[in-house]
C-alpha cells in the first residue's frame, strides 16, 4: 500500500479510537513515506467525525506513535 493508503487506513482506525490501531497504522503510513505531518493532519481532520475530545486522544496517540517511529 502507499503512503497515502495507510493515512486514510488509519483515518478508518479512527473511527472509534481504539490506542492499536492509531498506532498501528501510524507506523504504517510512516512506513510507506507518509510524513509526521501527514498523519497529524489526517487526524485532525476527524474532529467533525469524532468530536474534539476523542480527536485530540487520537492525536496524542498519533504523536506518540510518530515519536516511537522517529527513535
Amino acid at each position: 500500500m502507499t503512503s497515502t493508503q495507510w493515512v486514510r487506513w488509519g483515518a478508518g482506525a479512527r473511527g472509534r479510537p481504539i490506542l492499536r490501531a492509531v498506532h498501528s497504522h501510524a507506523h504504517r503510513a510512516l512506513e510507506a513515506g507518509a510524513s509526521a505531518g501527514e498523519v497529524e493532519h489526517t487526524v485532525l481532520l476527524a474532529v467533525t467525525t469524532l468530536g474534539f475530545p476523542a480527536m485530540m486522544t487520537a492525536l496524542a496517540w498519533g504523536q506518540a506513535a510518530i515519536a516511537g517511529h522517529e527513535a
